[in-house]
C-alpha cells in the first residue's frame, strides 16, 4: 500500500473516531432534566425583567422536572391544558397561567422531554448536530414545527455556544409571546412592540370582518387572518434585523419569504435580498446534497426503526419541493419531493406535497395513484377523501366555469348564469376577472333591485367590501325603503373601516324611514356612537 493510500485511510480513521466522540458527547447533554433546570434559571430572570410571578403551578412543574420526574410533571403540564381553553383561529392557548410569559418556558421543557422520548437518541444527537452545525453564531432561526423548536433550544442551551434565536412562525400574534422573546433576546433583535402587532393587523386585515377588539385585546376570528399576522410580523422581524443577523428557516409558512430563500443543508438560508431566481447549479448541488444525505441515513439501523425522525427529515426535504414549484422548476421540484419520499413514505408532506405538484401539472391520474398508494401504506383514509374531494371540486368548478363561458360567449345570457360565472371565478381565486363580470352588472342601470342583493350576498363575508357597498348602494337606489338593506349598507361602511362615511348614510336611511330606522340601529351597539342627536328623539 501506498503512503498516500496509508494516510487517507487514517484519516477516514480519524474522522469515524471524531465523529463516534462527537455523538456520545451530544447524546449524554441531550438531557430533558439538564434542560429543566436551565430554562428555571431563565424563568426566573424573565418572571424579574417583566415584573411578573411565575405561577405556583408552574413552579411545581420545574420541581418535578428538575428533578427527573416526569410522571408528575407530565400530570401538571396535562392539568394545565386540559383547564386552558384553545383559541382555535390562533392556536394559542389562554388560561390565567398560559398567559405568564414564562409558561413558554414550560412548553419547551415539556415538547424536549416528548421528543427525546420518541426520538432513538443517536438520531436525535446526529439530527441536532446537523442543523446546529450549518448555523453562524447569533443566527435567528424561524421554526414552523414546534418540536423542532425545542430541540434546537435544548441543544442550543446545554451544548452550544451561538446564541442562537430561535423563533416559532405560528406564535408571533400571542403578546406573551413576544413578552417572552424580548426578554431572553437581551436586546440583540428588534422586536414588535403593541403599536406595531396594531399596525400590522389593520394592514393585514382589509376589514373588520377579520377581527374583533374585546376588553382592550385584539381577536382574530380565523385562521387566514392569524396566517396574514404572522407573516407580517416574521416579515417586520426579518426587514428590522437582516443587517446584523443572519436568518434560516426550517419550512417556509409565508409567501413573502419564497422569493428570498436558498438551499442550506438540512434547512433554508434567508438572503438579505430577494433573489430573481435560482441557479441550477445550485439546486443541483442541494439534490446532490440530499442524495447522499440519504444513503448515509439508509445505513444506520435505527433510522428504519424511528418513524419521527424520518417524517422530520422528510417534511425539511419537502419544503424544497414547495420553493423550486414556486421558481418554476417543476422537475427539480418532483425530485424534491420524490427524495421527501424515499426519506418518509408515510410522510403527509411528501405525498400531499408531490399530489398538489401533480395536480397543479394537470397530471390527475398521477395524482390519484400516488394518494392510493399512500393509503396502501397506512396513510389516513380522511386526509386523502378530503385532498381528493377538494381536488374533485376544484376539477369540476374549473369545468363549469369553461360552460359559462361558452354560453356566454355571444355576450348575452341569463343573470343566473353571470352570477355563477362570477362565482366560480370567485372560487378559482380569479378576482380580477371576478370583479370585471359583477362591475359589469353593477354599472348597468337596467338591473333588476334583487340581483343587487345577491351579489352582496355573495361577497360579504370575505374581503370585498367595496362591491358589498356598491351592490347595496345601488339596491338602495331604487328600494330606498328598505330599512334592512340601510343597516347592511352601514355595517359594510364599519367593516370597511369607512367610519367617515357611515353619519351622513344614518342621516339619509333616518330621513327616509323615520324613527323606526333608529330603533333598529340601536339594537347594534355598533352604531350607537353615530346617531348623535337622531338617537335622543
Amino acid at each position: 500500500m501506498k503512503n498516500n493510500e496509508r494516510c487517507s485511510l487514517s484519516e477516514v480513521a480519524w474522522v469515524f473516531v471524531f465523529c463516534f466522540c462527537i455523538g456520545c458527547s451530544l447524546h449524554r447533554c441531550l438531557c430533558p432534566e439538564k434542560f429543566s433546570r436551565v430554562k428555571y434559571v431563565q424563568a426566573r430572570s424573565i418572571a424579574g425583567d417583566l415584573h411578573v410571578e411565575i405561577p405556583t403551578d408552574l413552579e411545581q412543574f420545574f420541581t418535578a422536572a428538575n428533578s427527573g420526574d416526569w410522571v408528575i410533571a407530565s400530570n401538571i403540564y396535562e392539568r394545565l391544558i386540559s383547564s386552558s381553553v384553545m383559541s382555535g383561529s390562533t392556536g394559542i392557548i389562554n388560561s390565567v397561567t398560559t398567559k405568564n410569559p414564562v409558561w413558554h418556558t414550560v412548553q419547551e421543557v415539556y415538547g424536549f422531554y416528548l421528543e427525546t422520548l420518541r426520538w432513538a437518541p443517536s438520531l436525535l444527537a446526529q439530527f441536532c448536530h446537523d442543523v446546529y452545525s450549518s448555523l453562524p453564531r447569533k443566527s435567528v432561526y424561524f421554526s414552523s414545527y414546534e418540536k423542532d423548536r425545542y430541540i434546537l433550544l435544548a441543544f442550543d442551551k446545554l451544548e452550544g455556544k451561538k446564541q442562537l434565536s430561535i423563533l416559532s412562525q405560528s406564535l408571533l400574534i400571542d403578546n406573551t409571546y413576544l413578552d417572552y422573546l424580548r426578554s431572553v433576546s437581551d436586546g440583540c433583535l428588534l422586536l414588535p412592540n403593541t403599536n406595531d402587532m396594531v399596525s400590522v393587523i389593520m394592514q393585514s386585515v382589509k376589514t373588520r370582518n377579520g377581527f374583533q377588539f374585546q376588553d382592550g385585546h385584539v381577536s382574530l376570528r380565523n385562521q387566514e387572518t392569524v396566517i396574514m399576522v404572522n407573516g407580517a410580523l416574521s416579515r417586520m422581524i426579518f426587514d428590522r434585523n437582516k443587517d446584523a443577523h443572519d436568518f434560516f428557516v426550517e419550512s417556509p409558512m409565508f409567501d413573502w419569504m419564497y422569493p428570498f430563500l436558498v438551499p442550506h443543508g438540512l434547512i433554508m438560508k434567508l438572503e438579505r435580498q430577494p433573489l430573481k431566481e435560482l441557479p441550477e447549479d445550485v439546486v443541483d448541488k442541494d439534490i446532490e446534497f440530499w442524495d447522499k444525505y440519504i444513503e448515509h441515513l439508509e445505513k444506520d439501523v435505527e433510522w428504519h426503526k424511528c418513524l419521527i425522525a424520518r417524517n422530520v427529515i422528510a417534511k425539511k426535504r419537502s419544503s424544497y419541493g414547495e420553493v423550486y414549484f414556486y421558481r418554476g422548476m417543476k422537475n427539480k421540484s418532483e425530485k424534491a419531493f420524490r427524495q421527501a419520499l424515499m426519506i418518509s413514505p408515510v410522510s403527509p408532506d411528501a405525498n400531499f406535497g408531490l399530489a398538489r405538484l401533480y395536480m397543479k401539472n394537470g397530471q390527475s391520474n398521477a395524482c390519484v395513484k400516488l394518494l392510493k398508494q399512500y393509503e396502501d401504506r397506512g396513510g389516513s383514509k380522511k386526509q386523502i377523501n378530503d385532498f381528493l374531494n377538494k381536488i374533485n371540486n376544484f376539477i369540476y368548478i374549473v369545468k363549469r366555469a369553461k360552460e359559462l363561458e361558452s354560453e356566454l360567449a355571444g355576450g348575452k345570457g341569463a343573470i343566473d348564469s353571470i352570477l355563477e360565472l362570477a362565482d366560480t371565478y370567485k372560487k378559482l381565486g380569479k378576482l380580477d376577472k371576478f370583479e370585471f363580470v359583477i362591475n359589469q352588472i353593477l354599472d348597468n342601470s337596467e338591473t333588476h333591485s334583487e340581483t343587487y342583493l345577491r351579489i352582496a350576498r355573495m361577497c360579504e363575508n370575505s374581503d370585498l367590501m367595496d362591491i358589498v357597498i356598491r351592490a347595496y348602494k345601488a339596491y338602495l337606489n331604487k328600494v330606498p325603503t328598505n330599512k334592512l338593506a340601510w343597516m347592511n349598507l352601514v355595517a359594510a361602511y364599519y367593516l370597511a373601516m369607512k367610519d367617515d362615511q357611515i353619519a351622513d348614510t344614518l342621516k339619509q336611511a333616518i330621513k327616509i324611514n323615520g324613527t323606526e330606522m333608529i330603533d333598529l340601529l340601536k339594537q347594534d351597539g355598533r352604531f350607537v356612537q353615530f346617531l348623535g342627536k337622531d338617537a335622543e328623539r
